[in-house]
């Protein structure tokens, strides 16, 4: 069957559980796939009419207001180890290293990207697993040290050769970093770095 995945599949509250959803999801023109365990709608369907389950619903022909400089679906988080520059701590820092993407449409290959500015909500969600980078007030993303809390300088971090994130794929061939790969595509803008 030809279409979209319909209220089942949804995290907006749909669970095939709650026969009135149930009814109305029917009513509206979902079907069930029991080899699936889901609900589906037809691509032709009217998608807003399931858009209490679907979420909001955008044209095709839409774009989204948000434009990212750099774009890649070949991404890790990349952590690795430093001392703090204000208290001295053994502190764990990350960077986003891409071993392949865009940066303004052009393409690049192993590079990182620093003073990131703004990610999009599907790398938000993945980087939320490192709490001790988060966003400045009124700026971007930075490490903060887990100890005395103090950002840690990323251009630091990125241009200088002792530094973990001035050559990424060295220090991971030499154990002094970690990558964890990224889901799926990432947008983000920031300033990239690569060795020349």
């Amino acid at each position: 069957m030809q279409g979209s995945p319909a209220p089942a599949q949804s995290n907006n509250g749909y669970r095939g559980n709650d026969r009135a959803a149930r009814a109305t999801a029917q009513s509206l023109g979902a079907s069930w796939d029991a080899d699936a365990q889901g609900w589906w709608i037809e691509a032709d369907a009217a998608a807003e009419k399931f858009s209490r389950w679907l979420g909001a619903v955008t044209e095709p022909h839409e774009v989204r207001a948000e434009t990212y400089d750099v774009v890649s679906h070949e991404a890790c988080v990349v952590t690795a180890r430093v001392s703090c520059a204000q208290c001295g701590a053994d502190i764990e820092v990350l960077c986003i290293h891409c071993f392949g993407g865009t940066v303004a449409e052009e393409p690049l290959q192993q590079f990182t990207v620093s003073d990131i500015r703004e990610m999009d909500e599907a790398l938000l969600r993945q980087v939320a697993l490192w709490p001790y980078f988060r966003k400045v007030p009124d700026g971007g993303f930075v490490n903060y040290c887990t100890r005395c809390g103090e950002p840690q300088e990323d251009m630091q971090l990125h241009s200088e050769p002792q530094q973990p994130f001035f050559d990424v794929p060295a220090a991971i061939a030499a154990g002094r970093g970690i990558c964890t790969p990224l889901l799926g595509t990432i947008r983000l803008n920031g300033d990239e770095h690569f060795l020349v």
